[in-house]
């Protein structure tokens, strides 16, 4: 078999499109925690610091990173059902933005 005949055989776009869409929500969240993870934004590291104790800050903030991504990605994809690449990308973005605000800690002037 040639790797043109394999490619004909076992490359679906349809399924190589599917796979890409959490991909992309991933990229999306990615995107999202980093650029407001200095915004007073509460997570679950303190939770973490209780159910693993005695780690380096390090560790509580890696997974941290690791649970919000991954939650998230699957949040996003269950949401917002994303079909097509820049739906994906905003789902990610957009449940990351939506947690942001749910979460962040408030100020003390009112809206």
């Amino acid at each position: 078999m040639s790797a043109r005949d394999f490619i004909d055989t076992f490359y679906n776009p349809s399924v190589v499109e599917a796979l890409s869409m959490p991909s992309l929500t991933l990229l999306g969240c990615v995107s999202s925690y980093i650029y407001t993870e200095q915004k007073g934004i509460k997570n679950s590291a303190k939770f973490l610091e209780k159910f693993f104790p005695n780690r380096p800050s390090v560790f509580y903030f890696r997974l941290n990173f690791f649970l919000s991504v991954v939650i998230g990605t699957c949040i996003g994809e269950v949401m917002f059902f994303p079909s097509r690449p820049h739906q994906a990308i905003a789902a990610g973005i957009g449940w990351m933005a939506a947690f942001t605000i749910l979460t962040t800690e408030k100020s003390g002037h009112s809206r």
